[in-house]
C-alpha cells in the first residue's frame, strides 16, 4: 500500500513532490479492500483484508491509480527484486508503462527480495536517490 500513498502524495502534490523511488511497488491488490470511517489503517485482526480510511479507497485510489494512465509526471525509479515473494516484479514493470512521467527506470535485481535489505540492494537504492535527486536540482 506504500506504493500506492507514494503514488497519490506525488499527484496531490506535483510542485512538491519531486521525484519518486519505490522499491516492490504496487497500486493493485490481489487481497479484498475494506474500509471503516476511521482515519486509521490497520489489518483486521481475524481475517486477511486490509482495512482502509474510506476516502482513500472512494475518492483517490479508484479514481487516481485504476485507470489505465496514472497522472504523475516526476521522475520515477523504481526498484523490484525478482525474488520477490509478496509482489510480482512484474508489477513495477506494469505500473511504469501506466505511468505518463517520461522518465521512468525499472530496476530488476535478480537474486532481490521484497525488503531489498542486504547490502548492496540498500548501495543500489542510495545511488539511484542520488540520480533522482541530480534531476530534480537540475530542474530548479
Amino acid at each position: 500500500m506504500g506504493g500506492a500513498i507514494m503514488l497519490l502524495l506525488a499527484i496531490e502534490n506535483p510542485t512538491r513532490v519531486q521525484a519518486l523511488l519505490g522499491v516492490s511497488t504496487a497500486v493493485t491488490f490481489d487481497k479484498p479492500l475494506t474500509y471503516t470511517e476511521d482515519n486509521v489503517s490497520t489489518q483486521a485482526p481475524t481475517t486477511n483484508e486490509y482495512v482502509t480510511p474510506k476516502d482513500f479507497w472512494d475518492k483517490k485510489y479508484q479514481r487516481c491509480l485504476m485507470s489505465d494512465s496514472i497522472p504523475v509526471t516526476q521522475p520515477v525509479c523504481l526498484i523490484h527484486g525478482m525474488q520477490d515473494d509478496t509482489i510480482s516484479y512484474m508489477t513495477s514493470v506494469d505500473l511504469s508503462k501506466r505511468l505518463q512521467s517520461k522518465h521512468v527506470d525499472v530496476i530488476l535485481r535478480k537474486e532481490g527480495q521484497h525488503r531489498m535489505s542486504k547490502r548492496e540492494d540498500l548501495a543500489l537504492l542510495v545511488q539511484c536517490l542520488g540520480n533522482l535527486l541530480s534531476l530534480s536540482n537540475s530542474k530548479l
